[in-house]
């Protein structure tokens, strides 16, 4: 695959599987192994456990391994976790603040401009949510620009002996502190994000670091583990997205690529984590939560493929995620307003409504649904209003401004939960697998507790 803002070529090595798109999905269980999943080809696994696939217990054995290939499939593709709750609106923006803290010779080559790719992540983001209107808005500037910026970046700068990539990092989190409106709130002095069911901004800081640095976490285990902190690309928090690079990523092929060649002047720009991270502010998540096999499909979700695109499985969760709130919604707003005169007709148009989603619904037209979810839900929310006799003072257009504040209420309060509640570290936890007693790890990759002797997340 060509990266593509800056070029660089990488390969992609030998696989156990690969889910592809138009909800197929198919693995090959002979190969292998899999330096990515630490997995092993069927008939390997077979003769390292001494089983006899041609007798009784053989026969189970081999129906338990392919279950839990199936399981890992289930949960991550067919039926995926949401990071965050889906909410409806009929226009998102997108706006990507952008910030140069490289030193000056670093600044000509790549320009930043290079490094996003407007076209790029407006046409995935428009396959992702075709029901509603998206922009892309990119401003670029010097992080000096901004004092109170360049001021807190310089004191999350956390300088390690060991230069290696993942050494040198800036705190995350001092960051988020500074710029969140649950921190010290200096995001307005970039945007006032509007947030309801007409219009729903997005928005994502990017930093250009110098040399090796990267955005990281710092937590105090790490100083008993002797560890270095774990750098990263990008990080969805709820109300904003964080990403950076260092100018080491901008000229990764001055060192090596994918064949092990150097390739003079080419690298990794921002276009696919501002995709896959903006990916999660919409409601997606890893594809490998459950199981690293699933990071094998081709989604920008994943970290394995290096795709650009949202996979028809990303398509399916987050569309039925928009219907699934909408009707549930009209649903229960129906099942507590009382028929009358004046709401009758409303509420036969609801149902309508319902059932027409329903039906595109069960066949798997997501897309299609939409907008009859949308008719369902304004509909029973003006019958409940005239149900007491104030559909008169309220326009269909504060009808739906109303159903986006009562959701938004919802959401705000559970993105607070999970961007505040503590995060486990990496490293050993002395916390039990249910199955064999044994202490389990914390794997920062897939975001679960993990047993090393079941080989499982818990």
């Amino acid at each position: 695959m060509t990266e593509p803002d800056l070029g660089l070529v990488q390969t992609r090595h030998f696989m156990t599987g690969w889910g592809g798109n138009q909800r197929f999905y198919y693995l090959d269980l002979s190969a292998g192994p899999s330096y990515w999943t630490s997995e092993l080809p069927i008939q390997v696994a077979s003769q390292v456990r001494e089983v006899d696939l041609a007798t009784a217990y053989g026969r189970y054995w081999r129906t338990q391994f392919i279950a839990d290939y199936l399981s890992g499939v289930v949960y991550n593709l067919f039926a995926a976790d949401q990071v965050y709750p889906v909410n409806y609106s009929s226009k998102y923006n997108f706006r990507l603040f952008v910030f140069d803290n490289r030193n000056s010779s670093e600044m000509a080559n790549p320009r930043l401009a290079s490094t996003v790719n407007e076209t790029l992540i407006r046409g995935e983001l428009e396959k992702l949510i075709p029901y509603s209107n998206v922009t892309i808005t990119t401003k670029y500037a010097n992080v000096t620009d901004y004092p109170g910026l360049a001021a807190i970046v310089a004191s999350a700068t956390t300088n390690i002996k060991d230069q290696a990539v993942n050494g040198s990092i800036v705190d995350a989190r001092l960051v988020y502190n500074w710029l969140s409106t649950n921190g010290e709130g200096h995001i307005s002095q970039f945007i006032n994000a509007t947030r309801d069911s007409q219009e729903y901004d997005i928005p994502a800081f990017i930093f250009a670091f110098t040399g090796r640095y990267n955005f990281g976490f710092t937590f105090k285990e790490e100083v008993f583990l002797h560890r270095d902190p774990d750098s990263i690309y990008g990080v969805a928090l709820g109300d904003l997205v964080l990403i950076s690079h260092g100018q080491s990523d901008f000229r990764a092929g001055d060192y090596s690529s994918g064949n092990g060649e150097p390739q003079p002047g080419k690298g990794i720009g921002f276009t696919r984590t501002i995709i896959h991270e903006l990916g999660h502010m919409l409601g997606l998540a890893h594809p490998f939560s459950y199981d690293f096999t699933e990071d094998f499909t081709d989604s920008v979700m994943g970290y394995y493929a290096n795709s650009l695109t949202f996979s028809q499985f990303d398509e399916d969760t987050l569309l039925r995620g928009i219907n699934d709130q909408l009707l549930i919604f009209a649903q229960v707003t129906l099942a507590n307003t009382t028929s009358n005169i004046f709401n009758s007709a409303r509420i036969s148009v609801a149902n309508r409504a319902i059932a027409l989603a329903n039906e595109k619904y069960g066949a798997m037209q997501y897309a299609q649904a939409v907008q009859d979810s949308i008719d369902a839900a304004l509909n029973a929310y003006a019958a409940q209003l005239a149900s007491v006799g104030l559909f008169a003072i309220f326009s269909p257009g504060l009808v739906f401004g109303l159903i986006g504040l009562a959701v938004g209420v919802a959401v705000g309060v559970l993105v607070g939960y999970l961007v505040f509640k503590r995060k486990p570290t990496s490293g050993i936890q002395y916390y039990r697998c249910p199955t064999c007693q044994q202490p389990l790890r914390w794997d920062a990759v897939m975001t679960r507790w993990y047993c090393d002797r079941c080989q499982k997340p818990i």
